[in-house]
């Protein structure tokens, strides 16, 4: 009980980070549905065209998972998640320089991938396993983050 105790009390910080962190990989993709209506009278494009971007940057996120898996096994995940906000907080201000081209818009959302990959669930669960021995625990909280991107929708 007393280990229990100073484990939470050590790295309770940490699982909190992982409460805030882990939605800020998600927050584009449930932020999108608001803006495509703007979007395609903006820029004239059509509902298709202004999703592309996602569609591609969950491909790209999909395929870059398990290379992120591996870097976290054999590195510190710190080493990824630092420079993941830094490139997801960059990307996500880069979108407001969108305009009609469609190929920009396409790198956004392919940067945005990078960025939310590297702050994505495989990072933050691998930080909550090293840090709690009862992880079972943790991981249901680490995992009640996803819910907290909800929130704003």
């Amino acid at each position: 009980q007393q280990v229990q105790r100073s484990e939470w009390r050590e790295n309770g910080p940490l699982l909190l980070c992982s409460l805030i962190g882990l939605p800020a990989s998600m927050v584009a993709l449930y932020a999108l549905g608001q803006f495509l209506g703007p979007l395609e009278q903006s820029f004239g494009w059509s509902r298709t065209e202004a999703s592309i971007g996602l569609s591609i940057a969950l491909v790209i996120s999909f395929l870059m998972m398990p290379v992120i898996g591996r870097l976290v096994d054999r590195h510190n995940a710190r080493w990824l998640i630092l420079p993941g906000f830094v490139l997801t907080g960059v990307s996500l201000a880069a979108f407001s320089l969108a305009t009609q081209s469609l190929g920009l818009w396409i790198a956004l959302w392919c940067l945005h991938a990078l960025g939310a990959t590297l702050i994505g669930p495989a990072v933050w669960l691998a930080v909550i396993a090293a840090a709690f021995d009862k992880q079972v625990a943790c991981h249901s909280q680490d995992v009640a983050g996803f819910q907290w991107s909800d929130a704003p929708s």
